[in-house]
């Protein structure tokens, strides 16, 4: 929580500094400064504080499936302009990113299962519908 409340602060401070100097790319330095920061800040706290052993390679692999999704859109919007770029890079993006999730196995079973037991109490339709996708998330994994 402290964290989070130290990040928000961080965030707005440095992007009212980086921004009056370095415009748009100020913004983005900023944020992505306080982001490295409350990453390096939350892993720490998991480690050293609550003794839980980080997911890093899982971590890593989300990562990697993040960034494929967002490369995936960034090349189709810059093919393709206007509203038509972004109606076609979003589904686009969303494909690839859930395709890498499943190919890579970004999801441990042990998340799956908690996934299930927690949905396992809700309206039926969100049964449903979190079935279908945990279905696309594991591929031929139990489920």
């Amino acid at each position: 929580f402290a964290v989070n409340i130290i990040g928000a602060a961080l965030s707005l401070a440095l992007g009212l500094i980086l921004s009056a100097s370095l415009g748009i790319v100020g913004a983005a330095l900023a944020r992505a400064s306080v982001l490295i920061f409350v990453l390096a800040a939350s892993l720490w706290f998991l480690r050293c504080r609550l003794g839980c052993r980080p997911p890093l390679t899982q971590l890593g692999l989300l990562f990697v499936s993040a960034l494929a999704s967002a490369y995936v859109a960034g090349l189709l919007s810059s093919h393709v302009p206007g509203l038509l770029g972004f109606l076609l890079s979003v589904p686009a993006a969303a494909l690839v990113y859930f395709l890498l999730v499943r190919v890579l196995r970004a999801i441990p079973d042990e998340d799956i299962e908690s996934l299930q037991g927690l949905f396992a109490h809700g309206p039926v339709r969100l049964q449903r519908g979190t079935g279908v996708a945990l279905r696309v998330l594991l591929g031929n994994r139990r489920q």
